[in-house]
């Protein structure tokens, strides 16, 4: 090449040589160039590695603006490439005249990443200029990885296991709060990692290792994530193992309450329509029980009762009787539930009468009762009616029971009473207008004869109160001899118009009673007797005391009576003539029944025996007992009394003026006095009661120390009770609300199954009503149990779960658990993991907690294993170094050296574009990058 001159700058044999001047303007326009390569760092270049190392990614937590919609966008798209080295030629004036110069332009330089805008560019190239000054140099050693320790812009602790070519292989699994904690994980990776064997999960295992107090299993998947955990510790592996392979068969057949809510009811949520109780059978003893031998329907024997459970496996209700077998205590825990439907729900403390059916297939079998402010029961029907009986008969002592008087009876007493259908009761009429009152088997119920012929002695002279309106109110009366019991011994034949024509007919027994004879009629006969006009009669009557014939004609003598009736008396020769001057009883046969009246001296019958009797004995006994009591006093009853009584203990019975009770105290008393201050309180208490119907059973809501609930039965027995306490009343409504619409379609099992329950693990107990939280919320508060059939927790969840996630999680671990094989961990370990289809290695603890985690992904596990065994090989010479702000790493990879910008917080900014044959070589050009970069100037190229 011939010799020549170009302004400063000459070549000749030797080459290109520059005069001072033209060597400081080459240095300028080198200067430059690197200004103009720093500026347009918009894309990276892949660097040569194996696997696809994420070593150019940008810091975890560094996010890049937005584009703004006025900045030019620097994109390979765009624009043509930037070559990594050209030429410049430069005019400039010296000493008058323009002379220039050829400048050779180089790429030390270039940007890991690229950025979206030019703004965001040029944002990220004055942290580069500023982690670039004052940045110290580390060099690497080829073959040794290193251990770089840095805190992230949070503040967190982080380190990264980096090759000697600069590519990051490993990175923490877990951040750290302290410097310490951070170093610690690298030197415990050193110090374990070399030895750790590598373990593959294929779909899940059941990993064994020991702790302090013996020997546990976890469940972990195939990136030994752990599902589930032994709940206690074991004395051998092989003893843990078996713990495992028995649960995971209970898994596979245990009762899940969630589970099954949600696969029978997958439409169900909080209408209540899916079933969130169930009904637990088991033995609360078991003493002389063989759970293994089950009889034909499956009873086992022993003590059986039931509670029920909910969606959780949590005891809502426990039942409060024990059954001979299983069958029995199912029947009882179905029926109680099934009655909810038509149960009140109660307030205790409440007093109300309770109007109860006894007998679901009688419409007559309903009754009631008093309850007061005390829980306990007052006042009870005598008998059951109909349900429109029973609710008038709670009217009327509503109505009455407060103003009552107080009578006792004392030996025996007349009673002047309204005569049947006036005297009543409105459970009577409304009874008879719905055509469902029974037949009455008392002799006031009869119908009344008016001096017609009737085998019970009608016919009789017919007495002067019997004829002629009533004078009282439209009502008639009778009366009626009552004795100690409410037995009626005698009662008036007929009605009178007032009580008061009625007193004096008791008056006139009173008289002529004392001294009556007995008659017997064994045989017709014929009877002579005066009237009260003072004329004379006969009558013949048969041996039942039934009238045959009477004389048609008063006569003014008995002679003239007696000789009248010689014709008819031919026809019954045998019959005996009695003449009658007092009164009498007379005894007398009718359809086989015995019975008795009372005859007064004018020939009417003024009393006559309540019932008929089997025999005569049993009728004169009858009336033996009326003429002990003829001297009781007479009173009028024209309403319902309460009447004082003692059995055993003073009690009391609320009389209706038909002498019928229509209630009876529920308890006694131990004195009389002290019975008629419980009176006091129930008539308070009978005039403000509530009145509801319920059935077979009644919901009782109660507080003490809280809320609470129970179903009586119909003598108000407890039959089953709240397991737990409620927040308020609302609270504990809703748990019955949900028991009721459930109830009846609840699964029922026995506690033999094993069953997964649920548990809140946030303080919150799991029975507590969550009505109040927002919709939507599910918080991760929840994890599940597994209870063998001893209900001994036997497993346990390892991590918290929303609700609505379990089901989930559940069938996942019953799915993977019959897969498990068995994994022995004595210690740390290495296993792979899948990711988006390839594999990278983990590194764990003993407690098979991640503590560092591959950040190359292979395309198979053979690739990943031998990644494991090259860091093992590492571990123990890597050095461990933290960033305290900006380093250049000089590393020699392959025979070639290069370099990289790393800032504080372990993010790489810029790295060399190319690399170079000598140390000598890096080190000079990396010495020009640290003295320009800087303070370079940024320029922007089209």
């Amino acid at each position: 090449m011939p010799a020549g001159t170009i302004g400063g700058v000459q070549w000749g044999e030797r080459g290109l040589e520059m005069s001072p001047g033209a060597a400081v303007a080459v240095g300028l326009l080198l200067f430059a160039g690197v200004a103009v390569v720093v500026a347009a760092l918009t894309g990276g270049r892949p660097t040569s590695g194996g696997g696809d190392s994420d070593s150019r990614e940008t810091n975890r937590n560094d996010v890049e603006p937005a584009a703004d919609a006025d900045t030019e966008t620097l994109r390979s798209a765009d624009h043509p490439p930037i070559p990594d080295e050209g030429a410049r030629v430069a005019l400039f004036r010296e000493d008058g005249d323009w002379i220039w110069r050829v400048f050779h332009l180089e790429a030390l330089g270039e940007s890991s990443s690229g950025a979206a805008t030019q703004s965001a560019a040029t944002a990220r190239i004055e942290r580069v200029q500023e982690a670039a000054d004052g940045a110290r140099v580390r060099e690497l050693t080829e073959g040794e990885e290193a251990f770089r320790v840095y805190t992230d812009a949070d503040g967190r602790w982080q380190w990264d296991l980096i090759r000697t070519d600069g590519h990051r292989v490993g990175t923490n699994a877990t951040e750290y709060d302290e410097r310490g904690a951070a170093t610690e994980a690298v030197a415990g990776l050193q110090d374990h990692g070399p030895d750790s064997d590598c373990i593959a999960v294929e779909r899940a295992a059941f990993a064994i290792d020991e702790h302090h107090d013996g020997w546990y299993w976890r469940l972990v998947d195939d990136e030994r994530e752990p599902l589930a955990e032994s709940a206690d510790g074991y004395g051998s592996p092989d003893e843990a193992e078996r713990a495992a392979e028995r649960v995971a068969e209970e898994m596979a057949a245990a009762r899940f309450p969630e589970l099954e809510a949600e696969t029978d009811e997958p439409e169900a949520g909080m209408d209540g329509s899916r079933a969130a109780v169930g009904i637990e059978l088991y033995e609360p003893s078991d003493e002389g029980t063989d759970k293994g031998e089950a009889d034909s329907e499956g009873d086992t024997g022993g003590n059986w009762s039931w509670r029920v459970v909910d969606d959780v496996d949590e005891v809502v209700a426990d039942g409060t009787t024990a059954f001979d077998g299983r069958k029995a205590a199912e029947d009882e825990a179905m029926a109680v539930l099934e009655s909810l439907e038509e149960a009140a729900v109660t307030v205790a403390g409440r007093p109300a009468y309770e109007r109860y059916r006894t007998d679901a297939s009688d419409r007559y079998r309903w009754r009631w009762r008093l309850v007061d402010e005390t829980d306990r029961v007052v006042a009870r029907s005598t008998g059951a009616d109909s349900e429109t009986g029973t609710r008038r008969a709670v009217d009327r002592f509503a109505e009455a029971a407060p103003d009552a008087p107080i009578r006792a009876v004392d030996g025996a007493v007349y009673e002047v009473h309204p005569a049947t259908g006036d005297g009543e009761t409105d459970a009577d009429r409304a009874a008879a207008e719905e055509g469902s009152r029974r037949p009455s088997e008392h002799r006031d119920s009869a119908p009344e004869a008016d001096g017609e012929a009737v085998a019970d002695g009608a016919g009789l002279e017919v007495d002067d109160a019997d004829s002629g309106a009533s004078t009282t109110d439209g009502r008639r009366w009778r009366w009626r001899l009552v004795v100690e019991g409410r037995d009626v011994v005698a009662a008036s034949p007929r009605a009178y118009d007032d009580p008061e024509t009625a007193t004096e007919t008791i008056d006139r027994i009173r008289a002529q009673a004392a001294d009556a004879e007995v008659t017997e009629f064994e045989s017709a006969a014929f009877r002579v007797y005066e009237s009260a006009a003072g004329e004379w009669r006969w009558r013949l009557l048969d041996e039942r005391g039934a009238l045959l014939a009477d004389s048609t004609a008063e006569h003014d003598t008995r002679n003239e009576a007696a000789e009248a009736m010689v014709t008819l008396k031919e026809q019954a020769p045998d019959a005996d003539v009695i003449e009658i001057e007092t009164a009498a009883f007379e005894l007398f046969a009718s359809d086989g029944e015995w019975c008795w009246r009372l005859i007064d001296s004018a020939g009417r019958c003024v009393a006559e025996a309540p019932s008929t009797y089997p025999d005569r004995a049993g009728a004169r006994e009858a009336l033996d007992r009326v003429r002990d009591h003829l001297e009781a006093d007479a009173r009028t009853m024209d309403g319902p009394v309460f009447e004082p009584y003692v059995d055993g203990d003073w009690y009391w019975r609320f009389v209706l003026p038909t002498g019928e009770p229509l209630a009876v105290a529920a308890s006694g008393r131990s004195t009389r006095d002290d019975l008629l201050e419980g009176l006091s309180d129930l008539r308070e208490t009978a005039a403000t009661a509530q009145r509801y119907s319920t059935g077979a059973t009644t919901v009782q809501l109660s507080c003490s120390d809280g809320w609470r609930w129970r179903v009586l039965d119909r003598d108000r027995d407890t039959v089953v009770e709240s397991a737990g306490v409620y927040a308020d009343r609302e609270a504990a409504r809703r748990a019955v609300d949900v028991l009721e619409r459930t109830g009846t379609d609840a699964p029922v099992f026995t506690a033999a199954e094993p069953v997964i329950s649920l548990e809140r693990i946030d303080g919150t107990d799991s029975s507590a009503d969550t009505a109040g939280e927002s919709e939507g919320e599910d918080r991760r508060c929840w994890r599940w149990r597994l209870l063998d059939a001893d209900r001994n927790e036997v497993a346990v969840g390892t991590e918290s779960l929303a609700r609505a996630t379990v089901p989930d999680a559940i069938e996942e671990i019953r799915r993977l658990a019959p897969q498990a094989e068995r994994i022995d961990v004595s210690g740390t370990s290495f296993d792979l993991v899948a990711d988006d289809g390839r594999w990278r290695w983990r590194f764990l603890d003993e407690g098979n907690t991640p503590i560092a985690t591959g950040t190359v992904r292979y395309e198979s596990k053979g690739a990943a294993r031998a990644a494991i065994d090259e860091v093992r090989d590492s571990l123990e010479s890597a050095n461990v170094f933290e960033l305290e702000g900006g380093t250049f790493e000089l590393y020699e990879g392959g025979g070639e050296w290069g370099w990289r910008l790393v800032d504080g917080c372990g993010e790489t900014l810029l790295e060399s574009t190319e690399t170079y044959e000598t140390r000598a070589a890096a080190h000079e050009a990396l010495a020009a990058v640290r003295t320009h970069t800087p303070h370079g100037e940024v320029t922007v190229v089209d």
